[in-house]
């Protein structure tokens, strides 16, 4: 059977249904994405294992004097033809800003 076309007060409402219908899908797509942030977490600076424990150590006792050796290789380096290399990084990064700051 043929429909009757809509008053303008019925094509008011259909976007009224539709948008009360996309407010209530939308929520869940929010928990959703918040459930699937609070499962992926970036790593923590905390030692896992002993390993890991002792060389947090290592590089916590070593911080100060290899920012120093640092500033020395730095004020070497000034000089045309040499290029001594640094020593690598810290993994743990406040260790490694610690160093920077010595």
């Amino acid at each position: 059977m043929p429909q009757a076309p809509q008053t303008g007060e019925q094509q008011q409402q259909s976007p009224k249904n539709d948008a009360s219908a996309e407010t209530t899908a939308a929520p869940q797509t929010k928990q959703e994405q918040q459930a699937q942030q609070a499962t992926v977490q970036e790593p923590v600076d905390e030692p896992d294992d002993l390993g890991d424990h002792l060389r947090s150590i290592a590089e916590g006792a070593t911080a100060a004097p290899a920012g120093f050796l640092d500033w020395g290789i730095d004020v070497v380096n000034q000089i045309p033809g040499v290029n001594i290399r640094k020593v690598p990084k810290y993994q743990n990064r406040m260790i490694q800003a610690g160093r920077e700051l010595a």
